[in-house]
């Protein structure tokens, strides 16, 4: 999504091209667009980087933490992405652990069919008479503690991924096309709410001995337009976000 882009669109849509256009300029809406509305987007629908529980074990830091019910592991996320993410204008926000359609039975990845499941399924309840589930705990800025992991990824080290929540780029990169109407009018919301509030909401016109009320609509309900998106965006967000896999 290309933000000039989408400033020409909203000041169209708006009407920024007159007199408000001095006033309202492409700096001050990028402003309100990275600062307020993408904030507010990426805390409904973020997107994803996600891996293997193998991968992390293999190549990012990790150490075992002693707990009284065994052993959790502490993961501490690569600088090199971390310092990408910061260089993007992103931050790690969250992580969930999820199960795999894959199978690491006899040496294979991928399921052959139901021989393969019915082992995969055996182990499982092994696992679940003998352990608590797997689960992941995100520590801000960098960490990831795996709870519970040390049985299970015994059993499947392959059958585990991580997935790390994480707010959308200044660079809009990561908005899916799913969602690019839903995050436009955000911005047109966020944008008429601010020129309502500063601008247009004491403003009224002296004519002779009278006063005449401008007209302020929408401006005047920005406020209940933007809620309504917020609310379109909780009901989309879980079935349209980007995941990014390594």
């Amino acid at each position: 999504m290309n933000i000039n882009v989408l400033i020409d669109q909203l000041k169209k849509r708006i009407g920024l091209n007159g007199i408000l256009a001095g006033i309202y300029n492409d700096n001050m809406l990028k402003d309100i667009i990275l600062n307020d509305s993408l904030v507010t987007f990426s805390r409904y629908n973020s997107f994803y980087i996600q891996t293997c529980v193998d991968t992390i074990f293999n190549n990012w830091p990790t150490k075992r933490l002693s707990t009284k019910d065994g052993v959790d592991m502490e993961v501490l996320v690569p600088d090199d992405i971390m310092e990408h993410l910061k260089s993007l204008g992103s931050e790690i926000v969250g992580a969930r652990i999820s199960k795999r359609m894959v199978y690491p039975i006899n040496g294979m990845i991928y399921s052959r069919g139901f021989k393969d499941d019915l082992l995969f399924m055996q182990a499982g309840q092994v696992i679940r008479a003998n352990n608590v589930d797997p689960s992941v705990l995100w520590r801000s800025p960098n960490t990831i503690i795996l709870k519970n992991f040390t049985l299970s990824y015994s059993f499947a080290p392959l059958a585990y991924s991580v997935k790390l929540r994480v707010t959308h780029p200044r660079n809009l990169s990561t908005i899916t096309k799913g969602m690019e109407d839903i995050f436009t009018d955000l911005c047109y919301a966020d944008i008429i709410l601010n020129i309502y509030n500063n601008d247009l909401k004491m403003m009224s016109v002296q004519t002779g001995s009278s006063q005449v009320d401008l007209n302020t609509e929408p401006f005047s309900s920005a406020s209940s337009i933007r809620d309504e998106v917020i609310s379109r965006i909780k009901k989309k967000a879980a079935i349209d976000n980007m995941i990014l896999e390594f």
